[in-house]
C-alpha cells in the first residue's frame, strides 16, 4: 500500500491502517446520524496503537492532511476516547442537525 508522500507499508500495516480507518469514520457516521457506536475493544486498540505512532506535527497534520491536531486527553478517557481525541476528534461533538 502506499500513502502519499510515506511511502509504501506492507500490508499488515496497510491492513491497520484501513482499520483505524473503519472505527473513526464509523464513529463520524454514528455522531452525525446520532446512533450510538461501540466497537469492538480489540479493533478500537489495535487503530489506539497506530494513532499513538502518527506524528502530531505541523506538517503531517491539518487542513489537507488524513487527521487534526491531537486535542487534550482527560485522564481517565476510555480508549475509543483518546483515539479520537489523537486524531483531533472531539469526542464530545454533536451534529449541528441535533
Amino acid at each position: 500500500m502506499e500513502v502519499r508522500e510515506f511511502g509504501t507499508f506492507p500490508r499488515r500495516v496497510a491492513l491497520t491502517f484501513r482499520q483505524l480507518d473503519c472505527v473513526v469514520h464509523a464513529w463520524d457516521l454514528a455522531r452525525a446520524i446520532d446512533t450510538p457506536f461501540d466497537p469492538p475493544p480489540d479493533m478500537v486498540e489495535m487503530a489506539l496503537t497506530l494513532a499513538r505512532r502518527i506524528p502530531d506535527t505541523e506538517t503531517s497534520r491539518g487542513p489537507g492532511a488524513a487527521f487534526e491536531r491531537s486535542l487534550k486527553i482527560p485522564g481517565d478517557a476510555s480508549d475509543l476516547t483518546t483515539l479520537l481525541a489523537l486524531l483531533g476528534r472531539n469526542p464530545d461533538w454533536i451534529s449541528p442537525l441535533d
